[in-house]
């Protein structure tokens, strides 16, 4: 749903999702950027940072995209603990 207000098409959103390029430099950075911080352990090498920022992102933004991340993974687990029914549609 957010996507979509952010004008991303469903090809570019699917894209995304499965971490395929979308045809948007800054996005897929993000994407690349947000699928390394949740398969990696340890402190995010400078180089990884660097590439972020080369595309557009900005320190605020990286904070933001951390926060996001956390708050997912907090939901996500809340979610398995408490077998929430979802009350929303699956993403197409």
């Amino acid at each position: 749903l957010l996507s979509k207000k952010m004008g991303l098409d469903r090809e570019a959103i699917l894209a995304l999702r499965q971490a395929r390029p979308s045809g948007d430099a800054r996005n897929d950075a993000l994407a690349k950027f947000v699928l390394h911080i949740i398969t990696t352990s340890g402190t995010v090498q400078t180089d990884v940072i660097t590439e972020v920022k080369q595309a557009g992102v900005t320190d605020a933004q990286i904070v933001d995209v951390a926060m996001a991340v956390a708050s997912i993974a907090f939901t996500n687990l809340f979610n398995r603990i408490n077998d929430t029914t979802l009350d929303f549609p699956a993403a197409d």
